[in-house]
This record gives C-alpha cells, structure tokens and sequence, in this order.
C-alpha cells in the first residue's frame, strides 16, 4: 500500500515498469492491481495522544495517554484536551475550538506548514515544518476558540490562500500549571488538525 498527497491542479501519473517473468524470460508483462483516487476531506483529526493512533510514534510523556482522539492526559482532564472545529475553509468560516484544558488556562494556537512527532512538555506536537503562532487566549471553564470577535480570519493570520489546496496542520498548547502531574513539564498540547485550504 502506497499513499501520496497530491497538490490541488496537480496531475497525477501513474507509472509501471515492466518485468520479466523468470518461467518465461522473453515475455515482458506488467501489472496493477488498481489504485484508488480519494479527495481528502477539508478538516480532519489527526495526532490523538490516545496510544492508538498509528500516524503517532511518540508516546505521551509520562504515559499519559488521552482518551480516543484527543490529547494526552492534563492534570484535570484525564482523557486529554480535544481540538475541534466549525465553519469550513473555503470560504473561511473556520473557527478552532479547545475543550478540556485546565478551567482558566492560556492557550497559544499554532499553524504549521508540515507535520511531526515530537514529544512536547506533556504531549505530543505534530504541527511542524515553519511555525506560525496564530494568536492566544486564556480559556473560560477549560473552553476556547480561535480566532474570535475582531481577530483576522485564519487563513489571512495564517497566510494561506482558501481554495488553493495548501494542507496546514492546527494544534494548541496551553499552561497546565500542576507541577505534581508529569513533571517537569508545564504545558500540554492537543490533538491536531490537518485543513486542506
């Protein structure tokens, strides 16, 4: 099995080398047993610090894996904290959504134009490649989102352009001040998201 990501207008070429067949070797022949084109969904999940996930190789640092799809455990939310979203990208309407962080915590939403598997204080960053820091809030009850009344739309404070089939990955870590829980750590990271603009 074999996956690639293609651009938006990109082609796609599909090239198959011949082979000689050893009980035959003056017959050249060749084969494919099908591929499978699929457009990728604008947003999707991605990164859960749940042990689950195979895209992830890093385990939550203290072994504080989340519930499914979310973040790794925080020192009040055991399942993790969740990034969401609502609206879409194109044309954007797209507002990303936390819940289950610490009740009043800050939180810093992050873009970035690749992706990775680092362990990062008590989770697991996958938002990678060159690293936008969108804008920061403090949560009200463990909830937030991004970007708010008067902030510029993600895809301007993110300089990408809707509909141009660029894929921006989206997570947010936020103080866990909790120096009892997963030290030395004081912050903690999302699951991600993966916007295909």
């Amino acid at each position: 099995r074999h996956r690639v990501s293609v651009l938006h207008g990109s082609p796609i070429v599909v090239s198959v080398e011949r082979s000689q067949s050893p009980q035959a070797p003056l017959v050249n022949y060749a084969s494919v047993n099908g591929f499978q084109v699929v457009r990728l969904e604008a947003v999707t999940a991605f990164c859960a610090g749940d042990g689950l996930d195979p895209s992830v190789t890093s385990a939550c640092p203290c072994g504080n894996f989340g519930g499914v799809g979310r973040g790794c455990a925080n020192s009040v939310q055991p399942l993790g904290a969740l990034l969401g979203w609502s609206g879409a990208p194109d044309p954007d309407t797209l507002v990303l959504d936390v819940a289950g962080t610490p009740a009043t915590a800050t939180c810093v939403y992050l873009q970035g134009d690749g992706i990775t598997d680092l362990p990062f204080g008590d989770g697991v960053r996958c938002a990678g490649g060159a690293l936008i820091r969108l804008g920061s809030a403090t949560n009200l009850n463990g909830n937030g989102s991004y970007p708010g009344p008067g902030d510029p739309a993600l895809s301007t404070r993110g300089a990408v352009v809707p509909g141009s089939g660029g894929v921006r990955a989206y997570q947010v870590y936020y103080r866990n001040a909790a120096a009892a829980f997963c030290p030395p750590a004081l912050v903690n990271i999302t699951n991600g998201l993966r916007v295909v603009w």
